[in-house]
């Protein structure tokens, strides 16, 4: 790998706040951070670029952050979804809300009780909305 190449990492919320208050300046770019923090002083052969997204609407009082991973995309644990669900929420969709309830991954005050990664940032987004939606459209930065 070649010191112009990028590779995406994983980060935790906490990680991303820890880096976020080490910046020097405002938009400094977390790879900066990051060599400067590790003392790698432009040794390093990966950079990494980070963005923490969410979906916020409080009529529906939804409040969630995620951040894209190589896997999929990643919603913060303390998330919470909408309580309702829209009549045509397909049944894939339904069925793994469910799920993640059942499985305690969503507990009863309708919040992520730990991280989860979905497949892709429209999945997360449905389950959070409770219908289908569009990732690209719906994880937003926060401002």
């Amino acid at each position: 790998m070649n010191s112009n190449s990028t590779k995406p990492i994983d980060i935790d919320l906490e990680v991303y706040k820890f880096l976020v208050s080490n910046s020097n300046y405002i938009d400094e770019p977390f790879n900066d951070i990051l060599k400067r923090l590790l003392k790698l002083n432009g040794q390093s052969n990966i950079s990494a670029e980070v963005k923490l997204l969410e979906i916020y609407n409080h009529k529906k009082a939804i409040k969630a952050f995620g951040i894209a991973v190589p896997k999929g995309f990643k919603v913060f644990k303390g998330s919470t979804i909408n309580k309702d669900l829209d009549i045509s929420i397909p049944e894939t969709y339904k069925n793994m809300r469910q799920s993640l309830l059942d499985s305690g991954v969503i507990n009863h005050k309708l919040e992520f009780t730990k991280d989860h990664v979905f497949t892709s940032s429209s999945t997360a987004a449905s389950i959070v909305f409770g219908g289908s939606r569009s990732g690209n459209r719906e994880w937003k930065e926060p401002l």
